[in-house]
């Protein structure tokens, strides 16, 4: 993984391992430890999670997990590979206010044996660690349709700064165009969530201060409902050091939570199908660390893995 600091490539990174290996880091740099079934902490491995892959720590949702609400926890380990030290260590995880499920981060000291508290399974919790939200929602907003586009008709966007053209009659050429209008939007994406419910959404982590108020004009009969205002629903990035020095690790513990809602009954499901509903059968979660080089001013630096799941 490359970051990009004033268009100099750093080959040297924070850089997150499994956890679980025999020996210590610092008797040796090799210690590898590829099992992500044995990341529950002890000594941090020499092996990367890898960029893409975080999805292995965690098992697939099934029906008996959104039964059982069980708490799933692994740990990796976050270490300073840069030769400088670095502040404001921050993490999040970004996710989606329809998951199933949340997280909830823990960061916990390690000393230089590279050392941390060990569980014996994923359904243990460590004793020495204080969890906190880090649930991240991108700024959002959703649009209820109420009375679909007419072919040749343009619906302008605000804030978005989006045209739509319209190509077909009706509720999926209405969905067409909004997806065809934001699919090259460097800003902004849509999403469908239900058959006349859009999601417009923005591509980066940006926190806007304060919700921005939505809005659009129309060349035909077009009409729909923002529901709501843009903004971020939730922003609980985690500090997890204020400094940290080169060659120092961080403990920390991911906790995957179900959430308290009622899984559909055959019934449910039955009459989401008769109304188009759109449910998700793969949730998409990214990991991102962020911080600034100690001793310069302040540069956001990003490292970012991702996690998929069904």
């Amino acid at each position: 993984m490359n970051l990009k600091q004033n268009n100099v490539i750093i080959l040297k990174v924070m850089m997150i391992y499994l956890t679980g290996a025999s020996a210590s880091l610092a008797k040796s740099a090799d210690n590898p430890q590829s099992d992500v079934n044995r990341s529950l902490g002890g000594y941090i491995s020499s092996t990367p999670v890898p960029n893409a892959a975080i999805n292995s720590l965690f098992d697939l949702i099934s029906s008996y997990t959104l039964e059982k609400r069980q708490k799933e926890t692994i740990a990796i380990g976050l270490i300073n590979q840069l030769d400088k030290a670095v502040k404001d260590v921050e993490l999040k995880v970004v996710t989606d206010s329809d998951n199933e499920t949340t997280f909830k981060i823990a960061a916990v000291s390690v000393g230089s044996n590279y050392l941390m508290e060990q569980i014996a399974n994923r359904y243990q919790e460590p004793m020495s660690a204080e969890f906190y939200d880090a649930s991240f929602y991108r700024a959002a907003v959703d649009i209820e349709i109420t009375q679909y586009a007419s072919e040749g008709e343009e619906i302008a966007l605000y804030p978005f700064n989006v045209v739509v053209e319209v190509i077909k009659t009706g509720i999926e050429g209405t969905w067409e165009a909004f997806e065809e209008a934001f699919s090259n939007d460097e800003t902004y994406t849509v999403k469908r969530i239900t058959e006349t419910k859009f999601r417009i959404e923005r591509r980066d982590e940006t926190v806007l201060e304060s919700p921005i108020q939505c809005s659009y004009i129309t060349t035909e009969g077009f009409t729909a409902t923002f529901l709501g205002d843009l903004k971020n629903k939730a922003d609980n990035t985690v500090l997890i050091s204020n400094e940290f020095q080169p060659k120092q690790a961080i403990g920390i513990w991911i906790q995957r939570v179900m959430k308290k809602t009622q899984y559909p009954s055959n019934d449910e499901l039955l009459q989401e199908f008769k109304d188009k509903y759109i449910r998700a059968t793969i949730e998409e979660v990214e990991m991102i660390i962020s911080y600034n080089l100690a001793d310069e001013q302040p540069n956001y630096q990003e490292a970012q893995y991702d996690e998929q799941y069904s």
